[in-house]
């Protein structure tokens, strides 16, 4: 089933590489679309973050191979947990390319505007302004943003706007708060999208503003 897997993955690499372009197109409209609807309509109604089941399961599976491997005999110890670490990196490889990682190889859908670095800039500071401002007003906010209606209006204005540019995003996924607060905090990042359980995490400690933009930086991964 590895090797299966590895092939299968090696090969989508070679036609990726062979023809990028109609490769992501293919990918897109079959495989990544299939696994995002069924994906978001079996795990939506889940209350938590799966990111902790997963690496629950990781942490699983590493006390059992160590303990296993413990009852063997020494000679060859090593080579075993190797083969375990190389299985782990090539599992994950191929999950996380064929449940996103190939979407990289998609054409554009659009072309993009001239880039004039001085309006962005001046306009990117009025938003700074307009946002330290409004949060510095707003102080009545509740300490958690993330409510489920918040989290799909959210999602739906991300969707409206890739509509506009051409892009159809399928399925409904969705975007869970991570905690305890201020776990991702730690890493320097205010928020992930996580392949290996197809959702968006943000940190709930966050001023509730940023959460908002976070949740929609994150949807649009």
């Amino acid at each position: 089933m590895l090797v299966f897997g590895a092939g299968l993955t090696l090969a989508g690499f070679a036609l990726f590489f062979s023809d990028g372009e109609r490769a992501g197109r293919i990918y897109f409209e079959t495989i990544y679309k299939v696994y995002r609807i069924s994906w978001d309509g079996l795990t939506a109604w889940i209350p938590f973050s799966l990111a902790w089941v997963w690496m629950a399961a990781l942490l699983l599976w590493l006390v059992m191979g160590m303990l296993r491997i413990s009852r063997q005999d020494r000679k060859g110890k090593g080579w075993r947990v190797l083969r375990g670490m190389f299985l782990v990196a090539v599992v994950h490889l191929a999950w996380f390319y064929w449940v996103w990682g190939f979407n990289y190889a998609r054409p554009l859908s659009w072309d993009a505007p001239a880039f004039d670095s001085g309006a962005f800039y001046k306009e990117l500071q009025t938003q700074i302004d307009r946002t330290v401002e409004a949060r510095d007003e707003l102080c009545h906010f509740p300490e958690f943003f993330g409510r489920k209606s918040d989290v799909q209006e959210i999602r739906d204005a991300v969707s409206a706007s890739m509509q506009k540019m051409g892009l159809k995003p399928p399925g409904s996924p969705t975007c869970r708060a991570l905690f305890p607060s201020g776990i991702l905090l730690l890493f320097a990042t205010s928020g992930v999208y996580l392949p290996f359980t197809g959702e968006c995490l943000f940190d709930p400690g966050l001023h509730p503003l940023s959460q908002a933009f976070t949740i929609a930086h994150e949807f649009g991964h």
